[in-house]
Protein backbone atom coordinates (compact mmCIF):
# COMPACT_ATOMS: atom_id res chain seq x y z
CA UNK A 1 0.00 0.00 0.00
CA UNK A 2 2.70 2.69 0.97
CA UNK A 3 4.26 1.35 -2.34
CA UNK A 4 1.65 2.53 -4.48
CA UNK A 5 0.98 5.63 -2.04
CA UNK A 6 4.33 7.39 -2.77
CA UNK A 7 4.41 5.34 -6.73
CA UNK A 8 1.42 8.22 -6.56
CA UNK A 9 2.94 11.02 -5.18
CA UNK A 10 5.96 10.88 -7.64
CA UNK A 11 3.42 10.46 -10.77
CA UNK A 12 1.16 13.52 -9.65
CA UNK A 13 4.57 15.51 -9.07
CA UNK A 14 5.57 15.14 -12.84
CA UNK A 15 2.65 15.67 -13.94
CA UNK A 16 2.48 18.83 -11.41
CA UNK A 17 5.12 20.51 -13.40
CA UNK A 18 2.55 21.64 -16.87
CA UNK A 19 0.90 24.41 -14.89
CA UNK A 20 0.88 26.65 -12.79
CA UNK A 21 -2.50 25.52 -11.89
CA UNK A 22 -1.66 21.56 -11.75
CA UNK A 23 1.85 22.82 -9.22
CA UNK A 24 -0.11 25.09 -6.40
CA UNK A 25 -2.34 22.52 -6.23
CA UNK A 26 -0.40 19.57 -6.04
CA UNK A 27 2.35 21.42 -3.15
CA UNK A 28 -1.12 22.26 -1.42
CA UNK A 29 -2.60 18.39 -1.18
CA UNK A 30 0.74 16.72 -0.51
CA UNK A 31 1.70 18.49 2.36
CA UNK A 32 0.85 15.99 4.72
CA UNK A 33 1.95 13.01 2.83
CA UNK A 34 5.32 14.94 2.51
CA UNK A 35 5.38 15.76 6.07
CA UNK A 36 4.91 11.96 6.78
CA UNK A 37 7.53 10.39 4.81
CA UNK A 38 10.04 12.57 6.41
CA UNK A 39 10.64 14.52 2.76
CA UNK A 40 9.81 18.40 4.58
CA UNK A 41 13.19 19.14 2.96
CA UNK A 42 11.96 18.43 -0.75
CA UNK A 43 8.39 20.02 0.36
CA UNK A 44 9.85 23.02 1.57
CA UNK A 45 11.68 23.96 -1.92
CA UNK A 46 8.25 23.26 -3.79
CA UNK A 47 6.54 25.20 -1.70
CA UNK A 48 9.26 28.15 -2.02
CA UNK A 49 8.42 27.93 -6.08
CA UNK A 50 4.69 27.75 -5.23
CA UNK A 51 4.73 31.24 -3.60
CA UNK A 52 7.59 33.14 -5.77
CA UNK A 53 5.17 31.64 -8.54
CA UNK A 54 2.05 32.79 -7.08
CA UNK A 55 3.79 36.57 -6.29
CA UNK A 56 4.95 36.63 -10.15
CA UNK A 57 0.80 35.98 -11.25
CA UNK A 58 -0.33 38.22 -8.56
CA UNK A 59 1.95 40.88 -10.04
CA UNK A 60 1.00 39.95 -13.54
CA UNK A 61 -1.66 40.61 -15.75
CA UNK A 62 -2.79 37.21 -14.11
CA UNK A 63 -3.94 35.45 -17.65
CA UNK A 64 -1.85 37.40 -20.05
CA UNK A 65 1.20 35.31 -21.04
CA UNK A 66 1.42 33.44 -17.70
CA UNK A 67 1.66 30.33 -19.38
CA UNK A 68 5.27 31.48 -20.97
CA UNK A 69 6.36 33.36 -17.72
CA UNK A 70 5.64 29.88 -16.26
CA UNK A 71 7.95 27.90 -19.23
CA UNK A 72 10.09 30.39 -19.06
CA UNK A 73 11.29 31.62 -15.27
CA UNK A 74 10.00 28.66 -13.32
CA UNK A 75 9.01 24.68 -15.10
CA UNK A 76 12.84 23.96 -15.51
CA UNK A 77 13.38 24.49 -11.64
CA UNK A 78 10.41 22.64 -10.74
CA UNK A 79 11.50 19.91 -13.29
CA UNK A 80 14.92 19.62 -11.41
CA UNK A 81 13.31 19.21 -8.37
CA UNK A 82 10.90 16.76 -9.63
CA UNK A 83 14.12 14.42 -10.33
CA UNK A 84 15.65 15.17 -6.82
CA UNK A 85 12.37 14.33 -5.50
CA UNK A 86 11.74 11.07 -7.23
CA UNK A 87 15.35 10.08 -5.87
CA UNK A 88 14.59 10.82 -2.53
CA UNK A 89 10.87 8.98 -2.45
CA UNK A 90 12.45 6.11 -4.61
CA UNK A 91 15.29 5.46 -1.75
CA UNK A 92 11.78 5.57 0.44
CA UNK A 93 9.94 3.07 -1.27
CA UNK A 94 12.85 0.67 -1.37
CA UNK A 95 13.53 1.53 2.20
CA UNK A 96 10.36 -0.01 2.50
CA UNK A 97 10.39 -2.47 0.82
CA UNK A 98 13.74 -3.75 2.91
CA UNK A 99 11.96 -3.14 6.06
CA UNK A 100 9.52 -5.58 5.16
Amino acid sequence: MENKLLNKLINELTDSSESFNQFSKFVRDYEILFKEYDLEDIWFELEIINALALYDWEQSDKYTFWSALWEEKYKSDIEELILKSKESILNKINKFSLDN
